[in-house]
């Protein structure tokens, strides 16, 4: 049995106490600075991708633009914030802003359906394919005065794997969109009225 003195001085004694407290506390606190500083780099990461997009659907409403060199462009800007990363880029043109994500416009329609041209029914044809479409987008950056959609997506690692602790993701996605509008360097290709016969 221990004396009742020493019980009394290990009582009163308060020597390691600030050692055990930092020990509760450490773990909580790395994981707060972790989250902290992962959270941060990501509203980077979006930033520059938004950057990067921004400024290379700018190089592409000149002339001489191609997709290729456009993609390369955000493609060199974006890989500056992370590796291993996987970038992509798309490119979806169309005659005006009203027609991103709308139908071809039905000008006679024979059978009033509400919805796809039928037969005996006249349409614009927006992207020229020679039949109607539900989108009036075609792949790639268009033609003179054509508006472009471009759709980049960014996929990187998290600098700290320990946040899949709190259920989020070892991998972070950023997608974003950017609208321009191709210079207007030559004559605008006419939208041609189609019939199905």
């Amino acid at each position: 049995m221990l004396p009742r003195n020493l019980i009394r001085k290990l009582r009163r004694d308060e020597k390691g106490v600030t050692i055990v407290e930092f020990a509760i506390i450490l773990l909580p606190m790395c994981m707060i600075i972790m989250i902290g500083i992962d959270l941060a780099w990501q509203a980077f990461a979006t930033a520059t991708t938004r950057g990067a997009l921004q400024k290379a659907a700018r190089s592409g409403t000149i002339e001489s633009a191609t997709l290729a060199n456009v993609s390369n462009a955000f493609r060199t800007d974006v890989r500056s914030f992370a590796h291993p990363i996987d970038v992509s880029l798309t490119a979806q043109n169309f005659k005006t802003y009203a027609g991103i994500g709308s139908p071809e416009k039905v000008t006679i329609d024979s059978t009033p359906t509400g919805g796809a041209a039928e037969t005996g029914d006249c349409y614009e044809d927006a992207n020229n394919n020679g039949s109607w479409d539900a989108n009036q987008g075609t792949s790639g950056i268009g033609t003179s005065d054509d508006i472009v959609r471009y759709t980049a997506t960014v996929q990187y690692d998290r600098l700290f794997p320990l946040t899949s602790w709190i259920g989020m993701s070892n991998r972070v996605t950023i997608s974003m969109d950017s609208l321009t509008r191709v210079e207007p360097y030559a004559a605008a290709v006419p939208v041609s009225v189609r019939c199905v016969t």
